[in-house]
């Protein structure tokens, strides 16, 4: 629900018949889960693994004004980011 990414603080949650699914720590649904009494003892530490360089999907979502050179400037910045970007038509393929 959350899609942790690697460096996220998160937490397991022990599931019936899942294993173990990973959210971040401020994710709304851990905060309402852990006041669950019936579910407060499923929750149990999780950690990322020091060497884990894998890629990740990461949706970016963008709240903007309208204004000259807006799309440019976004993928400039974009540009500069150490990460490969790519479009919901190339993801879906």
């Amino acid at each position: 629900c959350c899609s942790p990414l690697p460096g996220d603080d998160i937490i397991g949650f022990v599931t019936r018949g899942f294993g173990v699914s990973i959210h971040k720590r401020d994710c709304a649904n851990v905060q309402q889960s852990m006041k669950d009494p019936e579910n407060a003892a499923r929750w149990v530490k999780a950690y990322w693994a020091d060497d884990a360089k894998e890629d990740y999907k990461a949706t970016l979502e963008l709240d903007c004004m309208d204004r000259a050179n807006l799309l440019s400037d976004v993928a400039l910045a974009l540009a500069c980011l150490p990460a490969t970007t790519c479009s919901p038509l190339r993801m879906a393929a």
